[in-house]
């Protein structure tokens, strides 16, 4: 089996490499966990903050190379209060929040503009959907709560652009890699996970209230977990 995990930042996938001594040189490295319960290769691909960045390193890495399966792993805020800061979530639907055009004091998303087609795949009324998530039955991911993503170029900080969002889009969480991503595997036709600690709730911005390293442990807990079931799947020997 052939994975590629995929996030924005080393350090948020770092606790997994950590414990089992992988080496990381590149942007995109090539790596193999031989301890069990693993045993298969992974490649890992570091994109860089941002929609950009996600969609390049990821669509170029796609290209390069076929995979049964595509993770991304990383961080995220919370619209949502029954999320707690620390939990993880796995990422059904997504949508570009800032994509768009103002107008007055009113703001058209893509999926309002005439000239876009909000259901041309990979769209469904402006969204992206994870199609594969009915087939991942494994403990480590049904038991996550699945959650609506919006995508930004901007982390969300005040009152208005926080309302906004809400009201539009009731998102439960904010990232600004999640919809390259979907898209990127959609249009590769490859199945794929998101899973994403929650590292703060979406406020005006107020770091002390943010726990990044409880987020980042938790989601690489449960992406060990998951590798492990994998790994012990009849589906996958």
């Amino acid at each position: 089996m052939k994975i590629l995990t995929v996030a924005a930042t080393a350090a948020e996938i770092q606790k997994l490499e950590l414990r089992y001594k992988v080496t990381a040189l590149d942007a995109v490295t090539e790596y193999a966990i031989s301890r069990q319960p693993f045993g298969w290769h992974f490649d890992r691909v570091i994109t860089g903050i941002g929609m950009m960045q996600t969609a390049y390193f990821l669509g170029r890495q796609l290209e390069k190379k076929k995979y049964d399966l595509v993770i991304n792993v990383g961080i995220a805020g919370s619209f949502n209060t029954d999320l707690e800061v620390g939990s993880v979530v796995n990422v059904q639907s997504e949508i570009i929040a800032d994509l768009g055009a103002e107008d007055g004091n009113n703001f058209l998303s893509f999926k309002d503009m005439d000239f876009v087609d909000a259901d041309a795949y990979p769209y469904q009324n402006g969204y992206m959907h994870n199609t594969h998530l009915d087939k991942m039955v494994y403990p480590a991911l049904t038991k996550l709560p699945l959650v609506k993503g919006v995508t930004v170029n901007k982390v969300s900080g005040r009152t208005e652009s926080i309302t906004l969002l809400k009201t539009r889009f009731s998102p439960d969480i904010e990232s600004m890699e999640g919809a390259a991503f979907f898209y990127a595997c959609l249009q590769a036709n490859v199945p794929f996970i998101q899973i994403r600690g929650i590292s703060n709730f979406v406020t005006v911005r107020d770091k002390s209230q943010w726990d990044i390293p409880l987020a980042i442990k938790n989601v690489n807990e449960v992406l060990e977990d998951f590798l492990k079931e994998l790994s012990e799947s009849p589906q996958t020997n």
